[in-house]
């Protein structure tokens, strides 16, 4: 882990909230973005650090603390871009936010990083697309009407 924290490049990419004009992009490019890093440690390193004992302890330990925080909907960074890519498309006449409980916010972080960790692999652009095309849009649309 010190390793990865010490060598690994700083990224910046999914601190930027995309604003492409389209509310289907800039979702797919902010999750996109989010799987950077994932990507360049690659999928044996990911297998090897939840395997490694202290890291799953450490996993364990927050695996509590982090449904914790969900139940009391405090924002994570994620979350506060997801709104942020949201307003931005209110604001262009695609959507109208009030319609959109929290849940329906994070849905897709929520999708990516359950196949983050089931999977024990960088998410795919093609699970990306599918979570944004196939599950998120629809449903964003079905709340529009």
């Amino acid at each position: 882990m010190a390793t990865l924290r010490r060598y690994l490049p700083k990224i910046t990419k999914i601190k930027e909230i995309p604003n492409t004009g389209n509310l289907r992009n800039d979702v797919y490019l902010y999750l996109h973005g989010l799987m950077e890093l994932p990507k360049l440690i690659g999928a044996d390193t990911i297998r090897g650090l939840i395997m490694e004992p202290m890291v799953w302890r450490a996993i364990n330990v927050l695996i509590p603390q982090f449904i914790e925080q969900r139940s009391q909907k405090s924002e994570n960074k994620m979350t506060t871009a997801m709104t942020a890519i949201l307003k931005n498309a209110e604001i262009r006449g695609e959507i109208t936010l009030e319609k959109l409980t929290p849940r329906i916010i994070s849905l897709p972080l929520n999708l990516l990083q359950y196949e983050l960790i089931t999977k024990l692999e960088p998410v795919s652009d093609e699970v990306i697309a599918e979570i944004v095309d196939d599950i998120f849009m629809p449903l964003i649309h079905a709340t529009q009407q």
